[in-house]
């Protein structure tokens, strides 16, 4: 596992840029390793630590894509998979010790990034990317899903209708 190319912050940086990193304190042998001090800029964690803690990030990337492998298994195995819109996407990028920060409470370029992934039968089957800002898509998404909800049904390709009165039968 390589160790970030720079840890150290921008040159010029203003201080209210400046995260202390203080979710990661929350980790007991980070807060023991620390003595419960905060990072401030220009202090990194010993690399052996960073590499362990890249590893593990990377490790839980790893399994949910493992996790989303298996439900888009399940909507095959279903019948589900060309009738089903799946949308994945994370709420904020995250620091792995580029420039010595970590977590997501900076607004350095990395921590802006956010994963968004969209399957729309018939429409990405052969992929899309863009780098597009996608707030208000998020937005879309989330009221579309008010509103199934809120119908209380959802119709499948057969024609069958499943809803939460016949919740024995459907997805919801």
């Amino acid at each position: 596992m390589k160790l970030p190319a720079d840890q150290q912050p921008p040159t010029g940086m203003p201080p209210v840029a400046w995260s202390n990193s203080g979710e990661l304190l929350m980790y007991s042998d980070i807060k023991t390793l620390r003595n419960g001090s905060a990072l401030q800029p220009g202090q990194v964690l010993p690399p052996d630590t960073v590499r362990e803690l890249r590893r593990a990030y990377y490790s839980a990337v790893s399994h949910m894509d493992d996790q989303l492998g298996k439900v888009m298994a399940a909507l095959e195995a279903s019948g589900f998979k060309d009738e089903t819109v799946v949308s994945f996407w994370g709420d904020h990028g995250w620091q792995l010790g580029e420039h010595g920060e970590w977590c997501k409470h900076t607004n350095f370029e990395l921590a802006t990034h956010a994963p968004m992934m969209i399957r729309v039968p018939g429409l990405t089957d052969k992929g899309m990317r863009t780098m597009a800002y996608t707030g208000r898509l998020r937005k879309c998404l989330l009221c579309a899903i008010s509103i199934i909800k809120a119908a209380d049904f959802t119709k499948t390709g057969s024609g069958q209708t499943y809803g939460r009165k016949n919740s024995n039968k459907g997805p919801f």
